[in-house]
C-alpha cells in the first residue's frame, strides 16, 4: 500500500535478528500488546457416610485472549531459500485484509466436572467409583470478527 512501511521478510537460511522475521521500512515492527483473561470458578465438596467417601466438584473456565500486533497490517514475505528471495518467488504471504484494524480476538471456555465414591469394602480394600468428567474439556476456540488472511503462490 502507497505511505506504508513495508512489513517483514523471512528467509531460510539467514540467521535472523529476531524470531519473527527482519522488519523492514520505517515503523515496520510497530507496536504488539496481547492480553490474556482467564475468570475462573471452581469448587470441591467431600462427604462422608458409613463406608462410603464421596467427592463432588466442577470448574468453569472463560477465556478471553485479546491482541494488537500491527507488523501483520504491513504483510510478512516468507523465502525458501535465498535464491528464491533473490528471484523474488516468495513461499508464503500473511496480511490484513486492507483496511482492517490490528486487533484480534480469540474466546474459548474450559469446563469439568466429577462424582467420586470411595467405597471402603475391607479394611484393606477400597473400590474407586469416578462418574462424569475427571479432566476439564475445552470448547472449540473462536475467533472474534474475521480478519485474517493467507495465501501460498505457487511457482511458475
Amino acid at each position: 500500500m502507497p505511505l506504508r512501511p513495508f512489513g517483514q521478510i523471512i528467509v531460510s537460511g539467514i540467521a535472523q535478528g529476531t524470531l519473527i522475521g527482519v522488519p523492514s521500512g520505517i515503523g515496520a515492527s510497530g507496536e504488539s500488546r496481547y492480553g490474556y483473561t482467564a475468570p475462573q470458578l471452581y469448587n470441591d465438596l467431600s462427604w462422608t457416610k458409613g463406608r462410603h467417601s464421596i467427592r463432588t466438584g466442577f470448574n468453569v473456565e472463560r477465556i478471553y485472549h485479546n491482541s494488537k500486533d500491527p507488523q501483520k497490517t504491513n504483510g510478512q514475505f516468507s523465502f525458501a531459500s535465498i535464491q528464491d528471495f533473490l528471484l523474488d518467488i516468495p513461499s508464503q504471504f500473511l496480511a490484513d485484509f486492507p483496511g482492517t484494524d490490528p486487533f484480534r480476538s480469540s474466546r474459548m471456555s474450559v469446563i469439568g466436572g466429577y462424582l467420586q465414591d470411595d467405597f471402603r469394602m475391607l479394611s484393606n480394600l477400597t473400590f474407586n467409583l469416578v462418574c462424569g468428567m475427571k479432566w476439564p474439556q475445552s470448547t472449540p476456540k473462536h475467533m472474534v470478527g474475521l480478519r485474517n488472511f493467507a495465501t501460498s503462490p505457487t511457482r511458475r
